[in-house]
């Protein structure tokens, strides 16, 4: 069964409401961004007309790209690892993670670490590599290894 949204509405960043409809049709693009028109207006109940012009109106302004999520360990990449830092020079650190093949994703943080890092690695020649350049950036680097994926991406997927 599709997830039931609370009666309320929802506001994000320009202060527009986002409605029942909106979340449900959100919700159908995060489990699967190709289905058809017609299929998300089966599942939101809501006319075609109604799911493409919310779609291209949530494009303007909601939705940041339309991605894959892959299997890393079938592309080759096994070693998965998060790493918190407290960076010693903030520019460099910035330019080095957005430069560097391995890292996947990156956050800021509010709190003890600046950053969390989502990486991946071919085999521990990479990762250690890796390890060295971000132990020469950070005052404090905690690294973690991602031994199995619970899940991914399931916010308004249900």
């Amino acid at each position: 069964m599709y997830h039931q949204f609370p009666k309320w509405t929802t506001q994000y960043q320009n202060k527009k409401m986002l409605k029942k409809n909106d979340l449900q049709i959100i919700g159908c693009l995060r489990s699967n961004a190709r289905q058809t028109l017609s299929s998300i207006s089966k599942r939101a109940n809501v006319p075609i007309s109604t799911v493409y012009d919310r779609i291209r109106n949530s494009e303007k302004e909601l939705i940041k790209k339309y991605t894959s999520l892959v299997d890393f360990a079938k592309l080759g990449y096994g070693i998965r690892i998060k790493v918190l830092t407290k960076v010693l020079n903030k520019q460099a650190f910035l330019q080095f993670i957005q430069e560097h093949s391995n890292v996947n994703s990156a956050y800021k943080l509010d709190g003890e670490y600046q950053y969390l890092i989502d990486c991946v690695f071919k085999d521990m020649k990479e990762l250690s590599e890796f390890t060295d350049q971000i132990n020469e950036m950070s005052s404090d680097a905690k690294m973690f290894y991602v031994v199995d994926e619970i899940m991914q991406e399931e916010f308004l997927n249900h």
